[in-house]
C-alpha cells in the first residue's frame, strides 16, 4: 500500500510542475509578468506596479531601489525579478546572502522585451502564453517599422 501511496505522489508531481511564487522588484517587470501569462503568480511587486489593474491589489515590498526584506520574506518567494539596471547592487547582494532564488530581467532596447517575456514564461511555466506575447510584440513593432520607414525622423522626443 505505501509502494502505490509513493507512485501516485511521484504521479501527480510529474502531472502538474510547480508553480512558483514570484516577486517582480520593478513595474515594468511587473507588467512583462501579467503579459507573459504569470500574473496568477505574482505574490508581491514595488510600488509603481500599476498596470495591469490586478497589479494594484498586490502586496508592497518597498519600491524600485529599496526593498522590505522582512516584508518579502513573509511572502515566501520561489523567484525574485530584479530589473537589469536599476534594482540597486546592495538589493541583490542581500538576496545571495539570504539564497533567494532570483533572476535579472534585462530590456534597454525593444527587441530586449520579446527575450524577457520568453525567460518569464520559462520561469512561470507558461512559455506558451509567453511566446504569443513575444511573437505578437514583434509582429507590432515589424508593422510599426514598416509604417514608419519612409517618415522623416524626428530630432527631439520628449
Amino acid at each position: 500500500m505505501f509502494a502505490v501511496a509513493v507512485l501516485l505522489t511521484c504521479a501527480a508531481a510529474r502531472a502538474e510542475p510547480a508553480r512558483p511564487r514570484i516577486v517582480s522588484l520593478a513595474p515594468h517587470l511587473t507588467e512583462l509578468v501579467y503579459a507573459a501569462g504569470a500574473g496568477e503568480l505574482l505574490v508581491g511587486v514595488v510600488e509603481y506596479s500599476d498596470y495591469p489593474a490586478e497589479a494594484r491589489s498586490l502586496p508592497r515590498i518597498g519600491d524600485a531601489w529599496r526593498v522590505d526584506m522582512e516584508r518579502l520574506l513573509a511572502l515566501k518567494p520561489d523567484m525574485i525579478l530584479t530589473w537589469a539596471s536599476g534594482t540597486p547592487d546592495e538589493v541583490v547582494e542581500r538576496l545571495d546572502a539570504l539564497k533567494l532564488a532570483h533572476r535579472e530581467i534585462a530590456t534597454f532596447r525593444l527587441a530586449d522585451v520579446p527575450v524577457a517575456l520568453r525567460a518569464i514564461g520559462a520561469i512561470a511555466g507558461t512559455s506558451e502564453v509567453a511566446e504569443a506575447a513575444a511573437a505578437g510584440f514583434d509582429r507590432e513593432i515589424a508593422e510599426l517599422r514598416g509604417r514608419y520607414a519612409a517618415a522623416r525622423p524626428v530630432s527631439v522626443f520628449i
